[in-house]
């Protein structure tokens, strides 16, 4: 068995979810697939993220101000 790709593991538990109708299951991996989706919707602009964190970190040691990126997660 090989590895699974994001966009395919998205469309197996869509497609599983096709199959399975109106069930349980069927809801759980549509769940699964909203999941999924919003994992690489993450994992793409991660490193936009990160660089504008960054360059608000560079900004305020410039202007001498103590920044603390992880305040805004608080």
């Amino acid at each position: 068995m090989s590895d699974m790709t994001i966009d395919e593991a998205i469309r197996h538990a869509e497609d599983k979810a096709c199959e399975l109708g109106c069930t349980e299951c069927a809801q759980e991996h549509r769940q699964l697939a909203a999941w999924l989706r919003e994992l690489k919707f993450r994992r793409a602009h991660q490193a936009a993220l990160d660089a504008a964190r960054w360059r608000a970190d560079e900004a305020a040691r410039k202007n001498g101000v103590s920044y603390d990126p992880d305040a805004y997660m608080k």
